[in-house]
């Protein structure tokens, strides 16, 4: 008989672990990047790791002091992020989720290997971006059908953990790069059109990549709050693609940004 409750437990557990149902529940924080290559800096800070998976979402599970991260990669776009990250969210109900990767830079001042920090963040490819930033009129007259109100077109990100994150901006850090709040563009074209480029610098955006408005908005639909930490890896103003030795640089880097902030939320 007992042989058969054991059996039975551990059956449950299986069920459960791959099924989408997660066991852990305390002290939870999501580190989410588009590629493992921008994950593995994250990776390499934690302990005690171990592989899982339910809603066939692949992670890794590890220990930061007293805080359990799950890490996992979104895959490139929109919709795959939207995806994973409500998964996560339905999984392990964390308590923040940060997405650390590289991006674009659109500000002349940067340098490859600087890390943004978002403080606003928005879908330039909704709708339509004009000079003074991103209009969808529809949005007013069709509501987000989980929220049930009118959706905003500027996301701003969980106020404690900007603070956290930008901490070491400015001149007085002993890091070998700049840390700078500001806002990011999301967009799912890739070379990005060159009109809309011309706008977000006019608007001095700060750089643009193409998993952060959907982080954004379903962090918003589900009351979870949410951080966006971008390394350059790229200037796109002066045409440059990002190659295997900057992307590296900036995946390091931001995860330098990220790590130290969940040290101290």
């Amino acid at each position: 008989m007992r042989k058969i409750i054991l059996i039975g437990v551990a059956l449950t557990f299986i069920f459960l672990s791959t099924s989408g149902y997660c066991m852990i529940n305390n002290n939870v924080y999501v580190v989410l990047s588009a590629s493992k290559m921008e994950s593995k800096p994250v990776l390499n800070f934690l302990v005690n790791k171990k592989k899982g998976i339910f809603n066939k979402v692949p992670y890794i599970q590890g220990k930061l002091g007293n805080k359990n991260i799950i890490v996992a990669q979104t895959g490139i776009g929109a919709t795959n992020t939207a995806s994973v990250t409500t998964s996560l969210i339905y999984g392990f109900k964390p308590k923040a989720i940060i997405f650390s990767g590289i991006a674009g830079g659109l500000l002349k001042s940067q340098k490859i290997g600087d890390v943004v920090v978002g403080e606003k963040i928005f879908e330039a490819d909704f709708g339509h971006l004009t000079k003074n930033g991103p209009e969808f009129l529809l949005l007013k007259t069709w509501p987000n059908g989980v929220k049930q109100k009118t959706e905003p077109l500027m996301f701003r990100v969980n106020n404690k953990l900007f603070v956290v994150a930008k901490k070491w901006s400015g001149s007085k850090n002993n890091l070998s790069f700049s840390i700078t709040p500001g806002t990011i563009a999301s967009s799912q074209y890739f070379p990005d059109i060159p009109a809309i480029i011309n706008l977000l610098v006019k608007q001095k955006t700060a750089a643009i990549a193409m998993e952060d408005a959907a982080i954004a908005k379903v962090g918003w639909m589900y009351d979870v709050p949410i951080l966006i930490v971008r390394g350059i890896s790229n200037i796109v103003q002066g045409g440059d693609i990002f190659t295997e030795k900057t992307a590296n640089k900036a995946a390091v880097n931001a995860a330098v940004v990220t790590i130290n902030t969940l040290k101290k939320v």
